[in-house]
């Protein structure tokens, strides 16, 4: 759920009044070498508290947009695909992954490849925007997602994350649905 140019200025009330305090919490729980997949403009930059973080986003104008919130040496980003990491196995103690699963073409290629990257026992932290319990919001979703993929990098409203996750066996230790179902906050165990 990327505009690769204006992003920031569109996403930054729903930041202030709801994303950034999940943010915080989610990431108050990553340790060791981190893995950021699909950085963006780098919002979640300013929370990693010294961190060893490497962030991949495969969009050019949004690595650079990222570029400009670096305070930190510890933090690299590079080009990259979740579905064809290019790191060692058990490379990393935890993966980040928010708001990019709506995005990526194969969200089951990228996952099996961010379960190979991450260390046995580590952690996986995600916050999406998933597809809506509610029947009649969830046909909303269908209807709007064609057009909304036009003009939101390939954000598909109505991806069934969650199901795709439990379908791969990862082990969720806390779900959480936030902001009127619309977003899932998920921890697991790799």
């Amino acid at each position: 759920m990327k505009d690769s140019c204006c992003y920031d200025f569109f996403m930054d009330p729903i930041e202030k009044k709801f994303l950034n305090r999940l943010r915080k919490n989610l990431l108050s729980k990553a340790q060791g070498k981190i893995l950021e997949i699909g950085s963006g403009t780098g919002v979640n930059f300013e929370l990693y508290e010294g961190h060893d973080v490497v962030a991949i986003e495969p969009d050019e104008r949004l690595r650079t947009e990222s570029l400009k919130k670096i305070d930190n040496k510890k933090i690299k980003v590079i080009s990259g695909d979740a579905e064809n990491l290019e790191f060692k196995d058990d490379e990393f103690d935890t993966v980040v992954v928010m708001l990019v699963l709506c995005t990526i073409p194969d969200p089951k290629r990228s996952l099996s490849e961010i379960r190979r990257v991450c260390k046995e026992g580590g952690k996986i932290l995600v916050l999406e925007h998933v597809k809506h319990k509610n029947k009649i919001l969830a046909v909303i979703q269908d209807i709007l997602t064609p057009v909304w993929k036009k003009i939101a990098m390939g954000c598909h409203l109505n991806r069934k994350t969650i199901d795709v996750i439990e379908d791969m066996g990862f082990n969720i230790t806390k779900k959480e649905y936030h902001i009127g179902d619309n977003f899932v906050l998920l921890e697991i165990i790799n």
